[in-house]
C-alpha cells in the first residue's frame, strides 16, 4: 500500500491567499488584454499621425520663416525650407482676401472709438485718416512687465570648466548686468543664443568706443558709426543685446568717463533703432533710474534717452546713419542748426539762408513749413525743398515730405564709398550703366528751398489768385526764374538756336526781361544806368549764351541801346509790377519751369538711348542733352497713365483709341510719377475753382 501525503503550509509564509472565482479571474484578464490593445491603437494612430505629419509637413509654417533686415534698414522675410526671400509679411493676410471680409462684415462694423473721450478719439481718427507727418501719432505700448523680461536671460557662470560642465553658481541678473572689463562669451538673452558671434563682436565695439579696449585704428564716432551701420542690417534680437550690453557696461562701471562714454552709445541707439516691445520696460525702467545719477552729464543723457525712446518705438528705424555731425551734436549736448538756402536775383546779391532748429525726428515737412514761416509766406503749395550740389543748383533731388531731414544729410556722408582700386571703380560704374544706361552720380551737398511747381501765371489767373496776393511768394518765384533763365536752365525752344541775334526776336525778349528785372530793383536813372554801367554788369541780367554772343561791338552796343529803351519805358512799375511782368514773359517759353531727369531709352528706336525728360505745367518732354533740342512731347490731356519703380518710369500716352507703352531707366521714376500727379491735381483744382 502506498501512504499518502499531505502538505501543509508553513507558518513563516504567512497565511494562505484566498481562492479566487475562476470566472472573475477570466474576466479580469480579458480586461487587461483589452487594455494593452487600446493602447497599442493609440501609439500605433499616434505614430501614424506623426508619419503624416512628417510627410504632409507645411512649408510655409512659421517654423520655416524668418525676419531679417537689409543693409537700408528695410525687412524682410526668408524662408529656410523653400530657400525663398519676400519684401511682404507672410503672416498678414493680403489686401485682396480681406476686402471680401471686410465687405461682407461692414454691416456689422463696430466703432472702436464708442467709449472713448474726445481726446483719445481725435488722435486715433488723426492716426487713422491722415498720412501727414506732422500728426502726432498714438504710442505703442509696451509688452510685458520687467519681471517676465528678467527671465529671458540665459544662464551664466564664472569660469572655463563651470561653463563647460555646468556646475557652480548661476550669475544673479544683479551680478550678470553689472560692468565687466573682459569680453563675454555669448548672448545675454537665452532666445539670442543663435546671435552669440554677433554679440560678442558688438561688444567688442561697445568696449573700443568706451575705451576699455585698445583701438587706434578709428575715432570714437567711426566705432559708434560702424556699430550703428552694423546694427540696422540686423535683426532685433540682436539691437536687445545691444542696449543691455550698455546697461552692462554703465552699471557699477569703475571710471566714469567710461561711464559717460557708454550712455553716449545708448543715447545713439535710442536715436536710430528701437529695442523690442518685451525689452522696452526693463530699459525705460533703467532710464528713468539713472536721471538721479551724481554725475550731471549722465543725467543730461539719461533725460535725453527717456525722451528718445519713445519716439523711435513710434517712428521706427532710421534709414541712415546718423552724421558725424549730428552725433556730435548729440555727445555734447548742443543744438542741431540746418541751413536752407533760398534763391536771390543775380543783381541783388548771393543767395539768402535761413537756420532752422531740428533734431533727429524733424521731418522734411515740418522744415518746409518752417521756412514757409520764416518766409513769410500765405500761399505755400507750389514750394518744397531740394537738395543740391552746390555750384550746380540744376543737379537736384525733390524731397519727400514724410523723409527724416537728418537721414538725407546723413546719406550725403555715407554715399561716399570706401577707397576702391580703379579695377573696383570701373567694375562698379559698368554695373552703374548697365543697370540705369548712365553712369551720373550726384553728390548733393545743400539744402534749396523753391518751387516745385512752376505756376503760369495768365493761365491761372495771377491776377485774381493767392499768388498775387502774397508778395513774398511773387519775389521768391520771381527770384528763382531769373536764377534759371541767367544759367539756362529752361530754354526759348527754337528761338535760341538763331545765331544772327541782331534784331532777332531772342534779342528782343533777353532785352525786356533785362529791363524787368532792373526795374524790380529800383527806378530808371539815366546818370547811374549808363551804357557802360549795363555793359558792366550784362552777366547779372542775361543768359550766359548770349552774353557769349555779344563779342561784336555793334551787336553789344544795339543790345545795351535796346534794354536802355525798355528799362525808360517801364519806369513807373513798382516792384510787384516789374516781377510779374518778368513772369508773364518768361512764362510763354517752351521749357519754362522744367524739372529735368536724366533717362536711357529703347522704347523709340528713333531717337538716342541717353535723354533727358522733363515736366512742367504742359505736360512732358524728351530732349537731348547735348543742345537740349525737344524730341517729343505730350500733353496731360495725352497721358493716359503712368507709374514708376525702383529703376523704371513708365507712362501709356495716346488716346481712346490708340494707345503707346514707354518704359525709361532711371532711379528718379518715383519723383517724375509724384511730380506729374501734382501738376494735374494742382490744373484740376484751379480749373474748378478750388484754389
Amino acid at each position: 500500500m502506498t501512504k499518502e501525503r499531505t502538505w501543509k503550509r508553513p507558518a513563516c509564509l504567512g497565511p494562505e491567499p484566498k481562492q479566487e472565482d475562476p470566472a472573475a479571474v477570466a474576466t479580469t484578464a480579458a480586461g487587461a488584454v483589452e487594455e494593452v490593445k487600446e493602447v497599442k491603437e493609440v501609439k500605433e494612430v499616434k505614430e501614424v499621425k506623426e508619419a503624416a505629419s512628417e510627410e504632409n509637413d507645411d512649408p510655409n509654417s512659421p517654423k520655416y520663416w524668418k525676419q531679417a533686415v537689409n543693409k537700408k534698414g528695410r525687412a524682410y522675410w526668408y524662408n529656410k525650407k523653400l530657400n525663398i526671400t519676400t519684401w511682404q509679411n507672410p503672416f498678414e493676410e493680403k489686401k485682396e482676401d480681406k476686402q471680401d471680409d471686410e465687405n461682407e462684415e461692414k454691416e456689422e462694423e463696430v466703432d472702436p472709438t464708442k467709449d472713448w473721450d474726445e481726446e483719445a478719439k481725435s488722435k486715433y481718427l488723426q492716426q487713422k485718416g491722415s498720412n501727414d507727418a506732422s500728426v502726432e501719432l498714438i504710442e505703442p505700448e509696451p509688452e510685458g512687465t520687467v519681471e517676465e523680461f528678467e527671465g529671458q536671460f540665459a544662464r551664466h557662470r564664472h569660469g572655463f570648466f563651470a561653463r563647460v560642465f555646468r556646475t557652480g553658481k548661476e550669475l544673479s541678473i544683479q551680478d550678470l548686468l553689472s560692468f565687466k572689463k573682459s569680453m563675454i562669451k555669448k548672448a545675454l538673452l537665452k532666445q539670442n543664443r543663435h546671435l552669440d558671434e554677433e554679440a560678442v563682436q558688438a561688444f567688442k565695439n561697445v568696449m573700443s568706443y568706451m575705451g576699455d579696449r585698445k583701438s587706434t585704428s578709428k575715432s570714437d564716432i567711426d566705432h559708434a558709426r560702424k556699430l550703428l551701420r552694423n546694427l540696422m542690417q540686423s535683426p532685433v534680437g540682436l539691437r536687445d543685446e545691444l542696449y543691455l550690453m550698455l546697461i552692462k557696461q554703465t552699471t557699477k562701471n569703475p571710471r566714469v568717463s567710461s561711464e559717460i562714454k557708454g550712455w553716449e552709445l545708448m543715447a545713439f541707439c535710442c536715436v536710430c533703432f528701437p529695442p523690442s516691445k518685451a525689452a522696452r520696460v526693463f530699459i525705460q525702467k533703467y532710464f528713468t533710474s539713472a536721471k538721479e545719477h551724481k554725475e550731471a552729464k549722465v543725467q543730461r543723457l539719461a533725460s535725453f534717452c527717456l525722451d528718445n525712446l519713445p519716439k523711435v518705438c513710434l517712428h521706427g528705424q532710421r534709414m541712415q546713419v546718423p552724421s558725424k555731425k549730428e552725433l556730435e551734436c548729440i555727445r555734447d549736448g548742443e543744438d542741431f542748426t540746418l541751413t536752407v538756402h533760398v534763391f536771390e536775383a543775380p543783381n541783388m546779391g548771393p543767395n539768402q539762408y535761413k537756420k532752422i532748429p531740428i533734431n533727429s525726428f524733424t521731418f522734411v515737412g515740418e522744415v518746409i513749413d518752417l521756412m514757409v514761416s520764416k518766409c513769410n509766406l500765405t500761399f505755400k503749395l507750389p514750394f518744397s525743398l531740394y537738395e543740391v550740389e552746390d555750384g550746380k543748383e540744376n543737379n537736384e533731388n525733390n524731397l519727400h515730405s514724410k523723409d527724416r531731414i537728418l537721414d538725407v544729410l546723413g546719406a550725403w556722408e555715407n554715399i561716399q564709398p570706401l577707397e576702391l582700386t580703379e579695377e573696383e571703380r570701373a567694375r562698379e560704374n559698368a554695373q552703374k550703366v548697365q543697370k540705369l544706361g548712365h553712369e551720373k552720380d550726384y553728390k548733393f551737398n545743400k539744402l534749396l528751398f523753391k518751387a516745385k511747381l512752376m505756376i503760369k501765371a495768365k493761365e491761372m489767373g495771377l491776377e485774381r489768385s493767392k499768388i498775387l496776393k502774397d508778395s513774398e511768394c511773387v519775389r521768391m518765384l520771381f527770384n528763382q526764374a531769373v536764377h534759371e533763365y541767367i544759367s539756362i536752365r529752361y530754354k526759348a525752344g527754337k528761338l535760341l538756336n538763331s545765331t544772327d541775334i541782331k534784331g532777332s526776336d531772342e534779342y528782343e525778349i533777353a532785352a525786356r526781361c533785362a529791363a524787368y528785372q532792373m526795374q524790380a530793383a529800383g527806378n530808371f536813372n539815366p546818370e547811374i544806368h549808363t551804357a557802360e554801367w549795363i555793359t558792366q554788369e550784362i552777366h547779372k541780367y542775361c543768359p550766359q549764351n548770349i552774353v557769349a554772343k555779344l563779342s561784336k561791338k555793334d551787336a553789344a552796343s544795339d543790345y545795351v541801346r535796346r534794354i536802355q529803351e525798355q528799362y525808360g519805358k517801364i519806369s513807373g512799375y513798382t516792384q510787384k509790377e516789374a516781377q510779374v511782368a518778368y513772369l508773364e514773359t518768361v512764362q510763354e517759353w517752351t521749357y519754362y519751369g522744367c524739372q529735368w531727369f536724366d533717362i536711357s531709352q529703347k522704347a523709340i528706336p528713333s531717337l538716342t538711348p541717353k535723354l533727358l525728360l522733363g515736366v512742367n505745367a504742359e505736360g512732358i518732354f524728351l530732349a537731348r542733352p547735348d543742345n537740349m533740342r525737344q524730341e517729343k512731347f505730350w500733353n496731360y490731356m495725352e497721358v493716359v497713365n503712368w507709374g514708376s519703380a525702383s529703376v523704371k518710369f513708365v507712362v501709356v500716352v495716346g488716346n481712346m483709341n490708340q494707345q503707346e507703352k514707354l518704359i525709361f531707366k532711371t532711379t528718379r521714376g518715383g519723383k517724375i510719377a509724384e511730380l506729374i500727379q501734382r501738376y494735374i491735381l494742382y490744373e484740376y483744382n484751379a480749373t474748378s475753382g478750388q484754389i
